[in-house]
């Protein structure tokens, strides 16, 4: 607008997954539960630390932080709109020049000084474009209060803030179906594990492989 603006009212160690310490190999640890159910002997790996439950909840909270960002910076570079102004009246305030202009948004008219102030006065009856915000038509401005620039980097850094908390949890529900589909889950169901028995061919009844005879009725194995 030709008018100089003045202003705006330790150290630590780390552990290698599958390294080497001491000679001896150092690698993911796994706890063995063995239950036994009706006479069959169940074995069930779980898994090592770490829980998908807590990736989950950890990425919902980032995906939720990045939502807000994003449309917090939607919000700014949509707040403010434009309309032509005529310069009213000029006002001097602590050595800073003040701009009152009318103009009309929405067939309302408005007359109301700028929140910005200048080095020199406006011409009267001049019109110039002036920004308003959206929120509040009262309030005007010479100069956009908000940076485009600024306002993208706002929405950049909350679809960082997304795709960052989308990864665990996508990594957390996939393991949350291996471990429904048994993956990692019970695996004494195997025919390797059932093969620990056999079948009396006389009674039927069911015994350990290693026992020379059966308990129920005392036939021997290869009778």
């Amino acid at each position: 607008m030709g008018r100089g603006r003045m202003g705006n009212s330790g150290s630590g160690s780390s552990r290698g997954s599958g390294g080497f310490s001491g000679g001896r190999r150092v690698g993911r640890s796994h706890s063995h539960t063995t239950v036994f159910v009706g006479g069959h002997r169940r074995h069930y790996v779980h898994g090592g630390s770490g829980s998908p439950i807590v990736a989950i909840v950890v990425g919902a909270l980032f995906v939720i932080v990045g939502i807000g960002v994003l449309f917090g910076g939607f919000a700014q570079l949509f707040k403010y709109g434009t309309v032509d102004a005529k310069c009213v009246l000029n006002e001097k305030s602590n050595s800073y020049n003040y701009s009152t202009y009318e103009y009309t948004i929405d067939g309302k008219d408005y007359r109301n000084r700028s929140m910005q102030s200048w080095e020199f006065e406006e011409e009267i009856n001049k019109v110039v474009e002036i920004y308003y915000d959206k929120n509040d038509p009262n309030k005007i401005y010479e100069e956009c209060p908000t940076s485009k620039g600024e306002a993208a980097l706002i929405i950049v850094g909350g679809f960082v803030f997304a795709a960052i908390g989308s990864l665990p949890i996508f990594l957390g529900i996939k393991q949350l179906k291996g471990a429904k589909s048994g993956n990692g889950a019970e695996l004494g169901s195997s025919p390797a594990a059932q093969e620990t028995h056999t079948r009396c061919q006389y009674c039927g009844a069911k015994f350990n492989k290693n026992s020379d005879s059966c308990p129920k009725c005392g036939a021997g194995k290869n009778e």
